[in-house]
């Protein structure tokens, strides 16, 4: 569960915290930048006003439009737009996306309900790409050897399918996707 001030001047001193009680500000070694969590904070509090003040069948549409576009803008921006990353690179960027994602489940809590799929539908891009370049070992090789060789369309999508769920990128957007990573040889 989050614990966040919606208060931007008190934004800096907001510690994250995930329902295990770990620090997300510091993620499996990875350090979020302080300057993540004021966006994620008003994009919450903006979440949780809509969340009371609109019907379940206004704010999903109104959700996901908003979301949607916001979640496309990271992955442009982020991702297809950026140098060589490090694995440590993928990794942040997809503590990230995870924050963005736990902050709106947070928040649309009250007026969804448990609906996990919902909130995170608009998302799922954004948090395949995050996945993939946060990929290690025998998931990275995999992933690799299923993308680049000589597999059908077909079996690799059955390939992928089992480490990123249910696709949301092609294998083409997953191809440059990877090759973003240094340690891509391919």
């Amino acid at each position: 569960m989050f614990v966040h001030a919606y208060d931007k001047q008190q934004i800096s001193q907001s510690i994250f915290y995930s329902s295990s009680g770990e620090n997300l500000e510091q993620t499996n070694d990875v350090i979020l930048p302080q300057s993540l969590f004021e966006p994620v904070a008003l994009l919450s509090s903006h979440l949780t006003f809509l969340g009371r003040t609109l019907s379940s069948a206004t704010l999903t549409p109104l959700y996901r439009r908003i979301v949607s576009r916001l979640a496309e803008h990271l992955f442009q921006r982020q991702i297809m737009h950026h140098r060589r990353l490090t694995l440590q690179d993928g990794k942040r960027f997809h503590s990230e996306y995870q924050l963005w994602v736990e902050s709106c489940q947070v928040a649309l809590h009250s007026a969804l309900g448990d609906s996990k799929a919902r909130v995170e539908t608009p998302w799922r891009r954004l948090l395949q790409a995050g996945r993939l370049l946060s990929a290690e070992e025998d998931v990275w090789t995999a992933i690799l050897d299923a993308t680049f060789g000589r597999q059908s369309d077909d079996e690799w999508e059955h390939a992928v399918h089992g480490h990123l769920g249910s696709l949301q990128l092609d294998r083409e957007d997953v191809a440059k996707i990877l090759q973003m990573r240094e340690d891509c040889d391919r």
